[in-house]
């Protein structure tokens, strides 16, 4: 291991990695709200009678604006821990930040943002 940091990366394939049943093709799935199996569960769109479960993390504050080594670090991470639902939570705050109108959003942070949305939908997507 080259440095402390990678002590926290799950080995792909371990008895550790619980992508199989994570977000792994869950964004190329069609959800839709109120979507539910025959018992209420919650369903994906196309398999309605299939009741699905859901283990989501929150994101707060500056976890969101991350470079992107650490975002696609972190959407790895999510998806070998096995989580298909993630909050982001408080993250208008420091969108704005530097700026003189709170209605103008920092560029370095939206791409920071951006970066970390397309990452996680990347590694869905797989």
């Amino acid at each position: 291991m080259d440095s402390p940091e990678a002590e926290l990366d799950i080995e792909p394939g371990s008895a550790l990695d619980f992508s199989a049943m994570g977000l792994v093709g869950c964004a190329r799935r069609q959800t839709r709200t109120g979507d539910r199996a025959a018992d209420g569960q919650f369903a994906f769109a196309d398999t309605p009678d299939i009741p699905r479960r859901f283990y989501g993390v929150n994101l707060c504050f500056g976890a969101h604006y991350l470079s992107k080594e650490e975002a696609d670090r972190l959407a790895d991470r999510l998806v070998r821990l096995g989580y298909n639902a993630l909050r982001f939570h408080h993250y208008e705050r420091d969108l704005t930040q530097g700026e003189a109108k709170s209605t103008t959003l920092n560029p370095q942070k939206l791409d920071q943002f951006d970066y970390l949305m397309a990452a996680l939908i990347r590694v869905a997507s797989t």
